[in-house]
């Protein structure tokens, strides 16, 4: 597990009671007090909630705690804030593996639904990125114009071929990189996702226990959520299953 010490100056130069916080936070770690490690940096992200690092820190100290949905949750909303961190990737995948062991050493006859590393079904869409994609869209849009403009004045059949066929190459990718603009827009910028932070979560067919039970859910299972209802929030599983989950075992990821 990788840890990361804070450029605490730099946060603590405008509130003091942040700064003792993190001072707290720090000291518990170091001596192994994890708990209180988490509940410190918990805290400091309810005040400091865009900074990378104290959601790093927060997840590291959750994951040592033996708090891993809530370790997930804060690697996750590291990555949101700084895709690049690699160091949170890195946390992430460890914790998202110890779950795994921990559900399989202690397996139960009732179907367990264990997190995965594309649990809402975008990883293609995450792999590439918006500029990426609008710089493709642009250029394939000039060179589609520029090759039909050329088919047209050149008089030798297979250079004009040659600019048709080049043209409806580039008109594919264009379509194509549109496509996956639209697909991101609306299931990666504009969707609300959760960590489920509760180990063995169970979900219903409603928001409520009078509701048929459909799914356990291991912590750290990332779900698309939907509405909420009197302290339920409607989710769909990785399995693609529509359920709805106890608010208070699924944590929101705020967007960038």
């Amino acid at each position: 597990m990788i840890a990361r010490s804070l450029l605490l100056v730099l946060l603590c130069a405008p509130v003091t009671a942040l700064c003792d916080q993190l001072d707290t936070a720090k000291s518990a770690f170091w001596k192994g007090d994890f708990s209180v490690a988490a509940d410190g940096y918990r805290r400091a992200v309810n005040a400091q909630g865009r900074v990378p690092d104290l959601w790093f820190n927060l997840g590291t100290s959750e994951a040592y705690a033996g708090r891993y949905g809530y370790s997930i949750h804060a690697f996750e909303q590291t990555l949101a804030l700084n895709p690049d961190d690699t160091g949170a990737r890195h946390n992430l995948e460890t914790v998202r593996a110890a779950i795994i062991d921990r559900a399989l050493k202690s397996a139960k006859a009732e179907k367990l639904i264990l997190p995965g590393d594309d649990d809402v079904g975008t990883g293609l869409l995450n792999q590439i990125s918006p500029q990426t994609l609008h710089i493709v869209f642009a250029l394939a849009w000039l060179g589609l114009f520029g090759l039909l403009w050329l088919a047209r004045v050149v008089t030798q059949p297979s250079r004009r071929t040659a600019a048709t066929f080049g043209a409806l190459l580039l008109g594919l990718t264009a379509f194509g990189s549109g496509g996956l603009l639209v697909s991101r827009a609306y299931l990666v910028d504009n969707a609300s996702v959760g960590i489920v932070v509760t180990d063995r979560a169970t979900a219903h067919r409603g928001p409520g226990t009078r509701y048929p039970r459909q799914a356990i859910i291991a912590s750290g299972v990332k779900v698309r959520l939907g509405g909420a209802d009197r302290g339920w929030r409607q989710a769909t599983l990785p399995n693609g299953l529509g359920a709805w989950i106890k608010s208070a075992d699924v944590l929101p990821i705020e967007p960038q």
